[in-house]
């Protein structure tokens, strides 16, 4: 790894990324899993074999086999988000905070892990893509709408999505962000939501969400990001980029010729700092 102006570059090059709490997972281009950071709880260990993608969240990550079976390993002493994962065939994956869901080969949803709030109950129907907070998840359904189940308490009005048709979206804690067909990024949820003010006057492609930031990826490739208008939010590298994710004290991003770059979100304490 090389840091330069405070943006380090992971080595190797990478198909996808996710990050979790303070630590990340990518896959790279032989299709193997690399993970960097925190490893107090094993999150950062990760497995041997060929994935597809990778799903990092809290303190545990999940990774899609090349053959549809799924891998998970991090914590399991303390959210017991570890259970065993059905033997089903998935095509995509989701960590949440204290569980994991996926997308099974005919659209519908199976979750495992803890199920404080009704997170791992997902409502029938057939899916193309998962995304996990805080005791809620949301999914994107097949004709582009959007669901979630789960808590809402503490005035989080995270289960009541935006209408309208989505291509893409990624959780934080407490919310969650979506990017509408027309390029559009909306968010709804947790309280802190007003305070970060709408999405850049952009089209995205996609989309990565923290606990206090949003950054998603426009569709000339360029980054842009936005949050808590009581935090310095830092400035994110230049370049061409194919996808984005954000933990709670950093952020990564894929370039498009496949390498990796992460930088720290300048958080005050206790969130400052992070694990490359």
């Amino acid at each position: 790894m090389a840091t330069d102006g405070g943006v380090t570059t992971i080595d190797g090059t990478f198909t996808s990324i996710s990050v979790g709490n303070n630590f990340a997972c990518g896959v790279r281009t032989d299709r193997t899993i690399a993970c960097w950071g925190d490893n107090s709880l094993g999150q950062a260990s990760a497995p041997t074999g060929t994935f597809s993608s990778v799903s990092a969240n809290w303190y545990h990550a999940c990774g899609l086999t090349t053959d549809g079976t799924v891998t998970c390993w991090g914590d399991s002493a303390y959210y017991y988000n570890l259970s065993s994962p059905p033997t089903d065939t998935y095509a995509s994956i989701s960590a949440g905070y204290t569980n994991t869901c996926g997308v099974k080969i005919d659209g519908g949803v199976t979750c495992w892990g803890v199920d404080w709030a009704g997170e791992s109950i997902p409502p029938a129907g057939t899916f193309m893509s998962l995304c996990g907070g805080a005791f809620f998840t949301c999914g994107l359904r097949s004709d582009g709408t959007i669901v979630c189940w789960g808590g809402n308490g503490g005035g989080n009005t995270a289960l009541t999505p935006p209408s309208g048709t989505f291509t893409f979206m990624s959780a934080g804690d407490d919310y969650p962000c979506a990017v509408r067909n027309d390029g559009a990024v909306l968010c709804w949820g947790g309280d802190g939501v007003s305070s970060y003010g709408a999405a850049p006057a952009a089209s995205f492609n996609s989309v990565g969400v923290s606990t206090f930031e949003v950054c998603g990826v426009k569709t000339d490739g360029t980054l842009g990001c936005w949050g808590d208008g009581a935090l310095a939010q830092p400035t994110p590298p230049t370049g061409a980029f194919t996808a984005v994710s954000l933990g709670d004290t950093f952020a990564c991003a894929l370039r498009t010729d496949g390498t990796v770059l992460c930088w720290d979100l300048n958080l005050p304490p206790p969130w400052n700092g992070c694990c490359y």
